[in-house]
């Protein structure tokens, strides 16, 4: 049993709690094996992964992974599986329709899970003396029942609309990545990487929501070796994407940055801080502003 108070904003003061009483258990089984073959040139990784949902039963997922020194700096990688997932318990039983945002949410008890096929092919070549290591990879996943966010054209009596969920039959994702990591010396390296991704609900022909076409990331390191400190900067330019189905609510392209410091206290304890979208990025999006703004987090790691 669940007691969900949701969160009314910005100006409802007599927040309502959805009762949920819904029992759910997932029991999961997997296995994998690694196989070396050609004088290990090529490593074969197969798997299966079962499950068995209280409500959806049982799922093979099977996956097969391969890897292969085309030359001494360059690996072909290749992976095909297939993926299940629930919808949750927000998607499928709440009682009741509970305001989030500038919206109203409504639960649908009649969703489908999700499945997918997944296939990726990425070719990794290294440069300047193994200093740079540059890849190139393609991918597609194909999906059945993917389950979406969707406007009912409902409004609640207060005027805010109403979305609900659905699943979509058919969905496609597919595109192509490009990255490089650079190690200049001990102290100085970098990583950067680019996504194109193409996106289509096959029913509709319109775009996925949360799936944007492009995603850049730069991320420089700095480790002092004397002093066992480090620094390093995360940079995220996230495009343009939607977050409903029907391609009318708009997020733009966006930047996010993110920093980390730590200190080696000795070589089992490590001291380090996090601050999390520091120029407090509404992250494209104007009305959920006030979900966002910037974090700061500190951890020490103990490691044997």
């Amino acid at each position: 049993r669940l007691d969900y108070v949701s969160e009314n904003f910005p100006d409802d003061a007599d927040p309502s709690t959805l009762s949920i009483d819904e029992n759910v258990r997932t029991t999961s089984f997997f296995i994998q094996d690694e196989i070396q073959l050609l004088d290990y040139r090529l490593t074969l990784v197969p798997g299966v992964r079962v499950e068995d949902h209280s409500t959806f039963g049982a799922e093979i997922n099977p996956k097969l992974s391969a890897m292969y020194w085309l030359a001494s700096a360059t690996t072909l990688r290749a992976s095909a599986g297939r993926s299940f997932k629930s919808p949750t318990i927000r998607q499928l039983y709440y009682s009741d329709m509970y305001l989030h945002g500038d919206r109203y949410r409504r639960s649908n008890p009649d969703l489908e899970p999700e499945t997918a096929w997944s296939y990726s092919l990425n070719v990794e070549q290294g440069l300047l003396d193994q200093h740079l290591l540059v890849s190139v990879g393609l991918f597609r996943t194909d999906l059945k029942d993917m389950v979406v966010r969707q406007d009912t054209g409902e409004v609640h009596t207060d005027g805010i609309p109403i979305d609900s969920y659905t699943n979509v039959e058919r969905a496609r994702v597919q595109g192509t990545e490009l990255a490089a990591n650079l190690v200049l010396n001990q102290a100085w390296s970098a990583q950067a990487g680019f996504t194109w991704t193409d996106s289509e609900n096959r029913d509709t022909g319109n775009e996925l929501p949360f799936t944007p076409q492009t995603v850049f990331t730069f991320s420089p390191t700095y480790v002092h070796q004397p002093w066992n400190l480090g620094v390093s900067l995360q940079f995220n330019q996230v495009g343009r994407q939607y977050r409903d189905a029907a391609n009318t609510q708009e997020v733009s392209s966006h930047t996010v940055i993110d920093a980390r410091l730590w200190y080696d206290l000795n070589q089992h304890l490590r001291f380090s801080m996090e601050g999390r979208n520091l120029t407090a990025s509404a992250r494209g999006d104007d009305d959920y502003a006030f979900r966002m703004g910037r974090s700061v987090s500190a951890s020490l790691e103990m490691n044997f």
